[in-house]
């Protein structure tokens, strides 16, 4: 725990402390034989700190180090565990000092205003958000390093699943939702079924598949007044839809689930009328870009979305032409979209005007198909 508190701290002599600890093969020493460890709290104190060298490491030395002493075991152990570290030591059963507990409440609060989740209004920080963070920063690594079987294979598909189910019934996010919960097995599931995992599809049963399509009927209807929980939104909103692309594309039993998962396909296609409505009538000023970008990311991917869906699937094809929003059908509301738009290519100005005249082509040209099924 003094281990954990002194690397919280974030000033660059403490930096130098971590890197001369790491030099010095310490590092090697504190992760031999982690998977023997079953403290809770002790767990919590070494995700931590893996989280540090897994962000300061450039060599691969920490994830080889992952891959030989079990601390995937204990990664995946740690998930299973949503309550926070404090009420863990203020537990009797834990027989934790006062004094103890006191450094550990002084970890808690360092933990929370590092560079890890300072932008996260962190209520509940549990074993579970740490092992959260840790093992997304192994995916990312792997992922930048050419993906690791051994390693990727170790990730269980139906726990990261599980843990999105609390989001799929919630209409309205507060100010006091901690989204890194949901974006981080959001972000694993995502590098997971974009090749990082060979056998994604066999390991995703249907419950699991169901909480991810609930999920995204749930975070596309999540709106709020609030300017940086509204950003928030939106970073989850593009994470659980290019997730929804990766489990649909070239798969006719995925592409099938999501169209005819009652309301789905109809909200997906209203997301985009709203999307095109608010860039057709917004004045783009440089200092708004990013937030423009991220807009237009939101409609892409949902066009994107559809035209998988019409792509992989005979049953969404039918959906697409059936199906209605706002008192007309799907594909109806995507060809008047395009209509509107295509006498104005020539005048196109900038990039996301671009994607507002051509991106509801692909779905169109899709559904088309579905005349010769």
């Amino acid at each position: 725990m003094e281990l954990a508190n002194k690397m919280c701290d974030e000033n660059s002599q403490d930096r130098a402390f971590v890197k001369k600890f790491r030099a010095n093969n310490f590092d090697q020493r504190l992760l031999k034989d982690i998977s023997t460890q079953n403290d809770e709290i002790i767990r919590f104190c070494i995700g931590y700190v893996l989280c540090i060298f897994l962000s300061e490491d450039t060599t691969g030395r920490t994830i080889n180090q992952i891959r030989h002493n079990g601390t995937m075991s204990m990664l995946l152990e740690m998930l299973d565990s949503d309550r926070d570290i404090l009420h863990v030591a203020r537990d009797k059963s834990t027989k934790m000092s006062k004094i103890t507990q006191s450094l550990l409440a002084d970890v808690r609060k360092k933990v929370i205003s590092s560079s890890s989740f300072k932008d996260d209004k962190i209520v509940v920080l549990s074993s579970r958000l740490i092992a959260l963070k840790v093992l997304e920063q192994v995916l990312q690594s792997v992922k930048h390093a050419g993906f690791d079987d051994d390693l990727v294979s170790a990730f269980e598909v139906d726990k990261f699943a599980h843990i999105l189910k609390p989001y799929c019934e919630l209409r309205k996010p507060s100010s006091e939702l901690n989204l890194s919960m949901l974006q981080l097995p959001i972000c694993i599931l995502e590098i997971l079924s974009n090749g990082g995992n060979s056998n994604f599809h066999s390991q995703l049963d249907t419950t699991s598949l169901e909480t991810i399509i609930k999920l995204l009927a749930s975070v596309l209807q999540w709106q709020s007044s609030d300017e940086e929980l509204s950003e928030k939104i939106k970073d989850t909103q593009c994470l659980t839809l290019r997730l929804a692309i990766n489990l649909t594309n070239h798969h006719k039993r995925n592409s099938t689930s999501f169209a005819t998962s009652p309301g789905l396909l109809a909200l997906v296609v209203e997301t985009t009328q709203r999307q095109f409505a608010l860039l057709s009538n917004k004045e783009v000023h440089e200092d708004e870009e990013v937030h423009i970008l991220q807009e237009v990311d939101i409609l892409v991917l949902c066009l994107a979305l559809v035209g998988s869906f019409a792509e992989f699937s005979i049953e969404a094809r039918k959906m697409i032409v059936s199906e209605h929003v706002n008192k007309v059908t799907c594909i109806d509301a995507l060809v008047t979209i395009f209509l509107d738009k295509i006498d104005e290519v020539a005048n196109v100005c900038c990039l996301h005007y671009h994607h507002l005249c051509l991106c509801p082509a692909s779905p169109f040209f899709s559904c088309c198909l579905s005349k010769c099924d």
